[in-house]
């Protein structure tokens, strides 16, 4: 189906007391996920509400300047849900759209952009008559695309994911099934063997809903499925919204605890890479939307989301392995909700989200560096405390390299593809040498970090 794509330069609102960047116009915006881009820019996708739904996709410059936006639209309703960029400089977006004007039922839509956003292809993925919704996508290290959606989310209907080729045809499918309780959109993170990682949600055996983790490998066949409940004097509702894989192989899990009469706590917990070891804790004034690992020695991960009440503000925590907080950062001059966090290539924490502004809802981005202080412009923040350069050589390169720098004798060595994915660490001292030959052609990003300082270094294999 062709797809409708519109260019216009809306107006942009900047907020110099947060620095966050607004984007929007007079009717509603939202964002819902964001990515750095190999030009160290960002792109956003989110939807438009207008007459009809429509997608709307931002490519901003490190600075969240705005270098071009596109509305997708169509005859019925269509939305996205994530966005990830391709090897060529291209977008996929994974979304949902209406199969016609009486929403008689919807399918899973996977859309290709060029660099420019122009529409080149749309696939649709439609299993029966049923609602399909699409929630995920990601580019493969292989080229391919990793999309997950699933069949009517008010049914007991199963989970797909789908490895496709680069014009969308299906390679291989695998099922998760969501019978015995009702489900929930899932949360998604690629793990270090190539894995997926996906929790979701079903109804416990003890009543109440419950917090499910599938482990996939990389062909989507399932290594085990745990489910995590809360049976404290009466069935409580676990809902999980954010899960990400730690340095030690373990997973951290963000989600709420729904006590009834409207009241809610949050709840973090952490497992093994097995799944167990189920502990946590709570706060009722937060509600985390998102988790994402860090790889700075002092901390394992940050959770994002929005605190309860009247008015919701973007919050991230930062916490150690063992769960202790280092620090919580509450961002007051912000009102609106999280939809995404990510971690850059230059260690800083990229938030997006919906918020306010100042009568209608629009899409806010927001980067904070490892101690949680919003950063003016987003290409700065750990680079730029650090004047010598981090030396590649020979760069490019096809076998093996040398890193050396005068400015970290020791801290750990981490390679990064274009895509922000982590294919390679090791411990750095004063100069190192790595073969390349297990990695794929392509643009990488080495850094070598420790607790106070990180550099980083563009390497091309050829």
């Amino acid at each position: 189906m062709k797809h409708f794509i519109f260019t216009f330069f809306i107006l942009t609102f900047f907020i110099p007391a947060t620095n966050a960047q607004f984007f929007g116009g007079p009717r509603n915006d939202y964002g819902y996920h964001v990515q750095q881009t190999s030009d160290n820019g960002y792109v956003i996708v989110g939807s438009y509400q207008s007459t009809l739904k429509m997608i709307y996709v931002l490519k901003l410059d490190s600075c969240a300047n705005l270098e071009w936006n596109k509305f997708i639209g169509d005859s019925v309703d269509i939305s996205a849900s994530c966005i990830s960029q391709t090897p060529d400089s291209g977008f996929i977006i994974m979304g949902t759209q209406r199969a016609d004007s009486a929403n008689s039922y919807q399918r899973a839509v996977l859309i290709r952009l060029n660099a420019a956003g122009d529409s080149l292809y749309s696939r649709s993925y439609n299993y029966g008559t049923y609602w399909n919704n699409g929630y995920y996508c990601h580019v493969l290290p292989s080229g391919n695309y990793l999309l997950e959606m699933n069949s009517n989310p008010y049914g007991l209907i199963p989970y797909r994911f789908i490895e496709t080729d680069t014009s969308g045809n299906i390679l291989w499918t695998s099922v998760v099934d969501s019978f015995g309780g009702p489900n929930t959109p899932s949360k998604i993170c690629l793990t270090h063997d190539g894995g997926i990682a996906m929790l979701w949600g079903g109804t416990s055996v003890v009543g109440g809903a419950e917090i499910r983790f599938t482990k996939m490998d990389s062909m989507g066949v399932i290594q085990f499925t745990k489910k995590y409940y809360d049976n404290y004097m009466y069935p409580m509702d676990l809902i999980g919204s954010g899960i990400c894989e730690t340095r030690d192989n373990g997973f951290f899990i963000v989600g709420q605890k729904y006590h009834g009469f409207g009241n809610s706590t949050t709840v973090s917990f952490k497992v093994d890479a097995s799944g167990n070891g189920y502990w946590g804790g709570g706060n009722s004034q937060l509600v985390f939307q998102a988790a994402r690992a860090l790889s700075t020695p002092d901390s394992a991960a940050v959770f994002a989301g929005e605190t309860l009440g009247g008015s919701a503000t973007p919050t991230l925590r930062k916490v150690n392995n063992s769960g202790a907080t280092i620090w919580t950062k509450t961002y007051n001059n912000i009102w609106g909700t999280v939809s995404f966090t990510d971690v850059n290539r230059q260690g800083n924490i990229v938030i997006v989200g919906s918020g306010l502004n100042p009568d209608s809802m629009d899409v806010w981005l927001l980067i904070a560096d490892n101690a949680g202080n919003q950063v003016s412009c987003f290409s700065t923040g750990i680079e730029n405390n650090l004047p010598e350069p981090l030396t590649i050589y020979p760069n490019p390169t096809t076998n093996q390299f040398a890193i050396s720098s005068w400015q970290l004798e020791k801290g750990e060595l981490e390679i990064f593809n274009s895509l922000g994915v982590k294919v390679y660490s090791a411990e750095f001292s004063r100069q190192s040498t790595v073969d390349c030959r297990q990695f794929g052609r392509g643009i990488y990003f080495v850094r070598i970090s420790n607790s106070e300082k990180a550099l980083t270094q563009e390497l091309v294999i050829e």
